[in-house]
């Protein structure tokens, strides 16, 4: 459970270290605690439940990679990771944090998409926008074209 804690920590801090100051994966429950309060505590900063649910993923993700015995794929699916994270410049600075760590646990032996419906602030090295709209519902490499779409 430490090792967790700690994969944790690494991922959920530096996404807001001006608003975390600790954070922890509950033994009896496998829930994440940030700043010793439950994601149910911590509810009124949608921010930091926000940051909380896509660091989990993202722990989940490394475990998968880095511990033998943690049976888990090595892919995740973020749907919205930036909803809730406010606007101005607090939020586009929140937004750019979750991002450039989503970009730095993208690895070769595993895969990350994110999908949002807000426009990226940012698109850190390492991280590939593809927009979709009612003209190009598809991922453009997803399919031959031989599939007649």
């Amino acid at each position: 459970m430490k090792q967790l804690s700690q994969i944790f920590a690494d991922i959920a801090i530096p996404m807001a270290p001006d608003k975390i100051r600790s954070v922890v994966i509950d033994p009896k429950t496998l829930a994440p605690k940030i700043n010793n309060r439950t994601l149910k505590q911590l509810a009124r900063s949608a921010g930091l439940v926000s940051v909380a649910h896509t660091a989990y993923h993202l722990m989940a993700l490394e475990a998968a990679r880095s511990m033998p015995l943690v049976l888990l794929p090595r892919f995740q699916w973020l749907d919205a990771p930036l909803d809730g994270l406010g606007g101005r410049l607090e939020g586009e600075r929140l937004a750019n944090a979750v991002l450039t760590v989503c970009a730095k646990n993208a690895t070769s032996n595993s895969q990350i998409v994110l999908t949002t419906p807000q426009a990226l602030p940012l698109s850190p090295q390492g991280l590939h926008a593809t927009e979709h709209d009612s003209s190009r519902p598809l991922i453009p490499h997803a399919r031959p074209e031989s599939d007649g779409l």
